[in-house]
């Protein structure tokens, strides 16, 4: 078994029971490794991947828009930029600028700039821009990982926190489940 590392290369994964599976996670695969475990009677694949990982860090832009712009459609066009999905998006204030707007880099810069200002956060879940106030989530149901529901062990969190952008550390979990 061999798993692709090529450019777009994805991963989707899907659990459930009793025939109604729902979507955990879809994101870029960054790294995987394909080995025989230590007894040799099984092969194991580890995939590393992100949710919209490759867009994140390697989409630039060149943006301008003309005075009486808006920041909507700066985020429009980021989202498009990304090559991600819109999806749910609350209530994000629409101001103007009177004298333009310009910027030039990292797709994910400009977007904190147009989110962060204006008291909201963005993620990408599932391939899909999430951008709402900072104090509230989505509305939508999280999935339960327990061990009523499969969990192996206990998740543990990786050692690499890194800052994100609204200023809280985000951190690699990692769990087994049947």
């Amino acid at each position: 078994y061999s798993i692709s590392e090529e450019e777009g290369a994805k991963v989707r994964l899907d659990a459930g029971y009793d025939g109604k599976p729902g979507l955990l996670f879809f994101g870029d695969i960054t790294k995987s490794n394909t080995a025989r475990t230590k007894g040799g009677g099984d092969v194991a694949t580890t995939i590393e991947a992100g949710d919209g990982e490759r867009s994140l860090l390697e989409t630039y832009v060149e943006i301008s828009v003309a005075s009486g712009g808006t920041n909507r459609q700066v985020v429009d066009q980021l989202i498009r930029e990304m090559g991600l999905v819109r999806g749910v998006v609350r209530d994000l204030p629409n101001k103007a600028f009177p004298k333009g707007y310009s910027f030039s880099g990292r797709a994910r810069g400009a977007m904190d700039e147009m989110v962060l200002a204006a008291g909201f956060r963005w993620s990408v879940q599932n391939g899909e821009i999430q951008i709402v106030p900072r104090a509230e989530g989505t509305g939508e149901e999280a999935a339960v990982v327990s061990a009523a529901t499969g969990l192996l062990n206990t998740p543990t969190r990786g050692t690499s926190g890194e800052q994100s952008a609204d200023d809280s550390l985000a951190y690699d979990w990692k769990f087994e489940t049947l």
